[in-house]
């Protein structure tokens, strides 16, 4: 099975843009996490930030989804018991990975099923909640799982296992639909897919390196959307990965990669292969997933002298991949700045910084750049419960037929979020042109701004090139695209 991009698009958002874009999905929060700490962890290792500093971040970051306990109880909510026990034989492989990590499914020698009741107590409810019927009449779902109860997803780790709001943390409902249709490997991938995010495994995209190599108009065929959607969809995803901390790169055998259709590949070109497509669908763990797990949970399984060996190979490679990577010039203050970054990690994760978006909207992308920043984590509303993201009614006249270019910034938001809000709209395909100081004008009634991203266009972009990734990594803030 070639299983879609979105198949499992997990959950809808606590509160939208217009037209419905969702935002902050607490289903993603690992995702973007670890998309935000890839981020910060490439400008870090740009200015020469210790790599010890980097990997404690990382620690951090799993701190708040592995488990600290090695026997996790599992539960079913519906289902015959041969779905149950097929699907408990195919999460087996992760026991196989980890010993020490136990999956209890079974209570009294019987499956254990779910009830409403343990819901009520910390001690009687299970770690994982599976469903397997989107037709259950019983209240099996938080309300923003509701729309996507026929599909397969799960929340990473421990996120809500103690959430009584969330009375299923996996769904499994559309894996038992391609078993029906006779999918086999779709089948088997999903399930062992969705017991590695219940594991704390985060999905293995490197979108960074996977750039250019997608066919996005044969997505957007596909999916019955404009190519524009589909690149803002594509490019949306940010970069995650289980290795990327461990090695220093990407796994595209990881079973934590979906299995994309063959067309959606960009063809080889100039003798080089397409990095990101894979030769055959895969439906097993990968030798580096076997690696990432045990790293979490039990790092003396790769103290072997062959996997050493094998982690020291694949090392040398990322970093052969990765020598021409741009370096920035840093300054000691730059550099002091990514160093707290890293340090508070763990805190802005728990406390999001507050950051108001505000978007000025331009007819000719304005889907593209709400998609693109709508999942990013600023926060939705501030202590009072007021809207802090909001979309100005009132763009410039001149600017309206512009497309989105700039990026402007209060003096109160740090480097990170700024080149972070830009690195995603240049990915969803936003032609960014400048990253700039925002300061009160007179046009703006001198407004006294703080902790605000402004995105737009400046009539001064119209004669400049766009910024790369690597000049939105490394070149000094403000920053300005050469120009024509």
């Amino acid at each position: 099975m070639s299983f879609a991009l979105f198949a499992s698009a997990h959950a809808l958002a606590h509160d939208s843009f217009p037209q419905q874009i969702q935002v902050n999905r607490l289903v993603d929060e690992a995702e973007r996490n670890s998309s935000k700490l890839n981020f910060l962890a490439d400008r870090s290792r740009r200015l020469g930030v210790s790599t010890d500093l980097i990997e404690r971040a990382s620690g951090t970051f799993y701190d708040r989804y592995r488990w600290t306990k090695t026997k996790l109880s599992v539960c079913f909510w519906n289902g015959t018991e041969a779905q149950q026990r097929e699907i408990m034989d195919l999460a087996e492989v992760w026991h196989a990975a980890v010993p020490r990590i136990e999956f209890a499914f079974e209570s009294g020698g019987k499956v254990r099923m779910c009830q409403l009741s343990d819901l009520s107590s910390y001690k009687l409810m299970a770690d994982i909640r599976i469903n397997l019927d989107a037709g259950d009449k019983r209240a099996l779902w938080n309300q923003q799982d509701i729309p996507v109860k026929n599909g397969d997803w799960s929340y990473v780790g421990k996120a809500v296992y103690q959430n009584t709001a969330f009375p299923t943390t996996m769904n499994l409902v559309g894996a038992l639909r391609a078993k029906k249709e006779g999918l086999m490997t779709g089948y088997v991938f999903n399930v062992r897919h969705e017991f590695g995010h219940a594991l704390a495994m985060v999905h293995e995209h490197q979108r960074k390196l996977c750039d250019g190599w997608f066919n996005i108009p044969a997505i957007a065929a596909s999916q019955g959307w404009k190519v524009e959607y589909a690149k803002a969809q594509i490019g949306s995803l940010g970069d995650t990965g289980n290795t990327y901390f461990y090695v220093g790169g990407y796994d595209n055998k990881s079973i934590m990669q979906y299995n994309f259709a063959p067309s959606w590949y960009a063809p080889d070109r100039n003798g080089q292969k397409n990095p990101c497509r894979r030769d055959e669908d895969v439906d097993d763990l990968s030798e580096l997933d076997k690696i990432s797990v045990a790293q979490i949970y039990d790092p003396s399984l790769n103290d072997t002298a062959e996997r050493k060996a094998y982690v020291e190979k694949l090392a040398i490679g990322f970093a052969k991949q990765a020598e021409n990577t741009a370096q920035a010039e840093p300054s000691a203050q730059e550099k002091s700045r990514a160093e707290a970054s890293l340090n508070n990690f763990g805190e802005k994760v728990r406390v999001p910084e507050r950051i108001t978006i505000q978007v000025y909207p331009h007819k000719v992308d304005q889907d593209i750049v709400l998609q693109a920043v709508s999942n990013l984590g600023y926060p939705l509303k501030d202590r009072s419960g007021q809207r802090i993201r909001t979309i100005s009614k009132n763009p410039t006249p001149s600017l309206k037929g512009d497309p989105t270019t700039t990026v402007l910034y209060t003096a109160d938001v740090s480097d990170i979020d700024a080149r972070f809000v830009a690195a995603n709209l240049l990915r969803a395909g936003i032609a960014i042109k400048s990253i700039q100081q925002y300061y009160p004008t007179k046009t703006s009634n001198f407004a006294k701004r703080d902790h605000l991203i402004q995105i737009g266009a400046d009539v001064r972009d119209r004669n400049r090139m766009a910024l790369t990734y690597d000049d939105i990594m490394t070149l000094p803030l403000p920053m300005f695209g050469k120009k024509q």
